[in-house]
């Protein structure tokens, strides 16, 4: 069994969309289940998801994001496993970025701005501050 190193795990994900979605497409549905999911697994046991028009918003009082052990722009450009969902799995966040116009996320106090400007700053922030314990988010557009 041969190994290929991607280079750009990013172009892998849009190439192969079948691999993440039924449907063969993305949808907001499928991108704050996905999210959802990689947070309950990673040990959150509150969730909250936001549709905010146009971005939607995952958040929890435990930050899911910390738990990969490394840099919170890394989980935007790796395909890197969810340790609760075993080997072959892959975090959803390299695969938000694969297709969402805007994204933000915040982690351990403070925020990034993966794609987008002020508009998802501003909504990543509204919700971080006006939902008491909220330590990790992540907002996005597709």
């Amino acid at each position: 069994m041969t190994l290929n190193v991607l280079d750009d795990a990013l172009s892998w994900v849009r190439s192969h969309p079948e691999r993440f979605f039924s449907s063969g497409r993305p949808t907001e549905f499928d991108l704050t289940r996905m999210l959802w999911t990689d947070a309950i697994l990673s040990g959150a046991q509150q969730v909250l998801s936001l549709h905010a028009s146009p971005f939607w918003i995952v958040a929890s009082s435990t930050d899911w994001l910390k738990d990969a052990g490394v840099p919170l722009d890394a989980l935007f450009a790796k395909l890197l496993p969810l340790a609760g969902a075993g080997p072959n799995s892959v975090r959803s966040e390299v695969v938000l970025n694969a297709f969402c116009s805007e994204i933000g996320a915040f982690s351990q106090d403070k925020a990034i701005i993966v794609r987008g400007g002020a508009a998802i700053e501003r909504v990543l922030h509204d919700v971080v501050t006006s939902q008491n314990g909220l330590v990790g988010a992540i907002a996005y557009r597709l």
